[in-house]
């Protein structure tokens, strides 16, 4: 009898899109077969990643406490498991964890890796170069085998995120393009985040949209809802040709404008692990966060991480030890993003162009 296994992912996109790469090494290690509990808005994403068999899906508005708790309800009336891991580092990961083994037991071994937290009862020991989410996703599921460095993670081909999209998919999203012209090479951009601490200024993405627009590349802005708004209040302050903005769509069809793009430009967010694991080269702009804690796992010649330089001595104020706290405001007015140029950036999506 094929063993089955229970894998929640409360987190958002470059959480997942890291648990897919664990979840796809853990299946080739042990086979059987896997059941997701992911957040709703991830649902159409899971076609695209490991072969999984049912979801329990998490409303995507609940919050941290009643997604632990939803989820904790949800395993207590199915059938049991063979084993369970919980691969968030976030606030939703660490709850869902001590609910688990505080609300019972449910017939299989509750993994959870996280800040500050523990695994099968022993403490995770943070090292400098060991402190990327992956290592302790790895360190979970495989602790006979973690890799000693981040440059061992990427160089084993095993650890590094990919996502097939689907013909689908793809058919759906050249439509778009076909409509608006483009048959050839196109940036893509995400101009917004979800937390204001890692936003590059508008401005500075005007400057960059114009310079790419000067050499007549298009630039296809996409993102959520609220980033359709911004990237439609770009597109008319700007007012040139061959500047787009793409309606939100599913994640399946954003994976796939992304497999499309030339390049993909965007923050320290979940579209800079969701282009790489489709193959497409990203510019990650950085700021308060720390690329050895967060990058994408990926070929390194797919990938340019800009930051000011040379740093600031505040950088970086996002560390392994608080990165699940929710930063709004910024003690020096972000300086370190307002410091990092359109040139920079620039500079770093026209060497991927020519590449």
């Amino acid at each position: 009898m094929k063993k089955r296994w229970l894998f929640i992912e409360p987190g958002r996109i470059g959480d997942w899109v890291l648990a897919n790469a664990v979840v796809h090494r853990f299946l080739e290690t042990h086979g059987g077969t896997i059941d997701w509990a992911v957040r709703s808005e991830l649902r159409p994403l899971l076609d695209c990643g490991v072969p999984y068999e049912n979801v329990i899906e998490i409303p995507s508005r609940m919050t941290a406490l009643k997604a632990a708790g939803l989820t904790v309800a949800c395993l207590r009336r199915r059938t049991r498991y063979d084993g369970c891991c919980v691969l968030s580092p976030g606030k939703s990961g660490r709850l869902v964890s001590r609910c688990m083994r505080a609300k019972g037991k449910f017939g299989y071994t509750a993994k959870a890796y996280g800040n500050g937290d523990s695994v099968d009862g022993k403490d995770i020991v943070y090292r400098p170069d060991r402190d990327h989410l992956l290592f302790r996703a790895l360190q979970t599921c495989f602790p006979q085998a973690t890799p000693a460095t981040y440059n061992e993670l990427v160089q084993d081909g095993r650890n590094r995120p990919t996502l097939q999209v689907l013909p689908a998919d793809r058919q759906a999203i050249e439509d778009v393009l076909d409509g608006w012209g483009i048959a050839g090479t196109f940036v893509a951009m995400n101009i917004g985040s979800r937390s204001t601490f890692r936003r590059w200024p508008m401005d500075h993405w005007k400057r960059l949209i114009a310079m790419l627009l000067d050499r007549e590349t298009p630039v296809v802005i996409a993102g959520s809802p609220a980033e359709y708004e911004e990237g439609l209040h770009v597109q008319r302050a700007i007012g040139r040709d061959h500047l787009y903005v793409m309606a939100p769509c599913a994640l399946n069809r954003y994976a796939a404008l992304l497999s499309m793009g030339r390049v993909v430009v965007c923050h320290d967010s979940g579209p800079m692990h969701l282009a790489p694991a489709v193959g497409t080269r990203t510019v990650a702009i950085f700021g308060p966060s720390d690329p050895a804690l967060t990058a994408p796992v990926c070929d390194v010649e797919k990938l340019a991480v800009v930051r000011c330089a040379p740093p600031l001595p505040c950088q970086p104020c996002i560390t392994p030890m608080n990165s699940h706290l929710e930063f709004d405001h910024c003690a020096d007015t972000q300086k370190c993003m307002r410091a990092l140029s359109p040139q920079t950036v620039f500079h770093a999506v026209d060497s991927f162009l020519k590449a």
